[in-house]
């Protein structure tokens, strides 16, 4: 009886931390959200007192996630720039029982690849989501560290190709405490042994309220990187 009492327990305690935690949250998007379109672009300039893509029709990469209403994404896409028009490189979808147990899968455009994906919560403020393909030969993982913000301040990204090791990265992120919208990053990649650092700057909202989030990326470069991010709600 008294082991009964304990899983049920631990059970609650597993519930309360799915039910606190969301993707809205690890973006530090406020309101109820619907669908983030976010596009990046590599180089931007200051004009007329303010930061601007040097060219807005040549992004780098656009991603489209829907959110349902638990506020976690149900599905993105993922498109390039190719020779001037958007190509879709990647698909990605996610199933949720009772909000705990994530399963999906992930499709790869460039390379034909199915992956299957899961997520699995280690403690309250960690998780890794994990995709392979059938041979298990092609296969990602992320380990998510989270503040008690939800923010993610750590990440360790794994990527084999046939087997062999193709990117290994960790990235750590520090919250300025006086202003939640300043986070400097510093990655280092283990497999070409390169570390980069990154200041950004996040607007919730334009000076109009218009649902728009916007950062500005400082790097070893002499221009700013720029990310928009086009926000729709739930009514």
């Amino acid at each position: 009886m008294k082991q009964l009492i304990m899983v049920l327990i631990l059970l609650t305690l597993v519930g309360i931390t799915y039910s606190q935690h969301c993707h809205s949250k690890e973006l530090g998007l406020k309101g109820k959200i619907k669908k983030v379109t976010c596009i990046y672009y590599a180089e931007g300039e200051f004009i007329n007192n303010r930061w601007a893509p040097k060219d807005s029709s040549k992004f780098t990469y656009k991603t489209v996630s829907y959110f349902n209403s638990l506020q976690n994404v149900d599905s993105t896409q993922t498109f390039v720039n190719h020779s001037g028009k958007e190509r879709l490189i990647k698909r990605k979808a996610y199933s949720y029982v009772k909000n705990v147990d994530v399963s999906g899968w992930e499709y790869d455009c460039m390379d034909d690849v199915n992956y299957t994906i899961s997520m699995e919560w280690l403690d309250k403020s960690t998780y890794v989501e994990s995709a392979k393909d059938a041979s298990g030969l092609n296969r990602m993982s992320s380990k998510i560290y989270l503040d008690e913000k939800f923010h993610i301040i750590k990440r360790e990204d794994q990527l084999y190709r046939e087997g062999e090791l193709f990117d290994h990265s960790i990235t750590e992120t520090k919250f300025n405490p006086d202003n939640t919208e300043h986070s400097v990053s510093v990655t280092e990649n283990k497999v070409s042994n390169l570390e980069y650092s990154m200041d950004e700057y996040t607007d919730q909202r334009d000076k109009a309220g218009n649902a728009i989030k916007k950062t500005y990326k400082n790097g070893v470069n002499t221009f700013r990187s720029i990310k928009y991010f086009i926000i729709e709600y739930y009514d």
